[in-house]
Parts: structure tokens; sequence; C-alpha cells
């Protein structure tokens, strides 16, 4: 059996309004989360160190990749 170990990373990224919506993609070692009522997606790419956001038109209640590097979400 393969063991995994994390390390915490402690990072000066935006505060959220109401961050949520979790999610860790292996395949870019990327971790996504969503500003609900601030209206934002967040990207933290672990490979690079480097924090994206962008903006939406509505509350985001989840987000994940697709397997051709777009994103969809609700």
């Amino acid at each position: 059996m393969k063991t995994l170990s994390a390390q915490p990373l402690d990072l000066d990224l935006p505060a959220c309004q109401l961050g949520e919506g979790i999610h860790w993609d292996p395949s870019t070692m990327s971790l996504w989360w969503l500003d609900i009522a601030g209206k934002r997606i967040h990207r933290y790419d672990t490979e690079i160190a480097e924090h994206r956001s962008w903006t939406v038109s509505k509350e985001v209640s989840f987000v994940f990749p697709n397997d051709d590097r777009t994103c969809s979400s609700d």
C-alpha cells in the first residue's frame, strides 16, 4: 500500500466571504475552491505556487475541472 504525506502550506491568499466547495485536482496538483457570496472561483497551483481567481456573474456552489482543461460549475 502506498503511503501519502501532506505538508501544511502557509499561504497569503485573499479572504473569502463564504469559502466552500474545495476540490483537489491530482492531474494538475491544484486546489480549487469557491467564494460563494463573493462570486469568485479560486485555484491554487501547488507546482508553481500560483493563485488565480475568476469573477463569476452568479453565486456558484461547486466547480470541477473537465478532462479538456475547461471548468464546470453550478
